[in-house]
């Protein structure tokens, strides 16, 4: 997954008051609609609260004035990555292996653009996947979305292997 410049230049923009905060930007997006829409995701070790959102939204909507970089109206929303939580780069999902992630890929490798598996490494560039029936190397650059994945379903097959 890749930030256009606009979207780093937004990045760059936001860090400061999520890290006077003390918090950690863990991604962003950027949605298109009737008004553009900037999703900020953020975190700490002890989880965030409405009040750690607020606080930071606030000093980031003044931000984003002062520095005009958004052109015409927009909505900002701030929000913890969640118990489904996105992976915006490969080292954001070292925490994760050995647990269930679900891939999708902009480009098909084996015909297919859909993954869930096991985690089973990850590097910079790549991760490896392990399905039930084999395992896939993938790289980065060709992640569309990543993110951890549960199943409350105990009729499912399981596709973790130990």
């Amino acid at each position: 997954m890749q930030y256009s410049s606009f979207e780093k230049q937004l990045y760059e923009l936001v860090l400061p008051p999520i890290k006077t905060a003390e918090l950690e930007l863990w991604g962003l997006e950027i949605l298109s609609g009737s008004k553009q829409t900037i999703r900020l995701f953020i975190d700490s070790p002890n989880g965030i609260t409405a009040g750690d959102c607020a606080k930071v939204s606030k000093k980031i909507d003044l931000i984003l004035e002062v520095e005009n970089i958004m052109h015409g109206a927009y909505i900002l929303e701030l929000s913890s990555p969640g118990f489904n939580r996105r992976f915006f780069s490969a080292e954001q999902s070292f925490d994760y292996i050995d647990r269930e992630i679900e891939i999708k890929l902009y480009e098909p490798l084996d015909q297919r653009k859909n993954f869930l598996g096991k985690l089973i490494k990850v590097d910079k560039s790549s991760l490896e996947l392990e399905t039930e029936t084999e395992t896939f190397s993938l790289l980065w650059e060709n992640v569309k979305k990543a993110n951890v994945y549960h199943s409350f379903d105990n009729t499912s097959p399981k596709i973790i292997k130990k």
